[in-house]
């Protein structure tokens, strides 16, 4: 994509196109800039706003849908960090002394 930003002393303009859009369709625009605003932002809606767009069976649904991939998402985690690596409490100790080691060449 090319873009570029001129204030012509002319009506006429020297666009180059790059090679690899030669062939290819491509649009150009010309518009002052002043001419340009920006797009008004969507208003958040509140919950309350959906109010009515729903049964209460199918909100009840959507809300048991939601509450079982929570649990699961989180379960899944857990299964996850359950079953991680353990490190044995020799294994740590050893770890605590290279990591004491190591910080005693800290010079900062």
């Amino acid at each position: 994509m090319t873009r570029t930003s001129i204030i012509p002393d002319t009506n006429g303009f020297y666009l180059p196109i790059p090679q690899q859009y030669v062939g290819k369709e491509v649009e150009v625009l010309i518009f002052p800039k002043s001419e340009v605003t920006e797009m008004a932002k969507p208003a958040k809606k509140s919950m309350a706003q959906y109010r009515g767009i729903l049964s209460k069976k199918e909100g009840e649904n959507i809300q048991r849908y939601i509450v079982e991939k929570a649990i699961a998402e989180v379960s899944n985690f857990q299964q996850f960090l359950l079953s991680a690596p353990v490190m044995s409490a020799e294994q740590y100790a050893d770890f605590c002394e290279q990591r004491q080691h190591l910080n005693s060449w800290r010079t900062v």
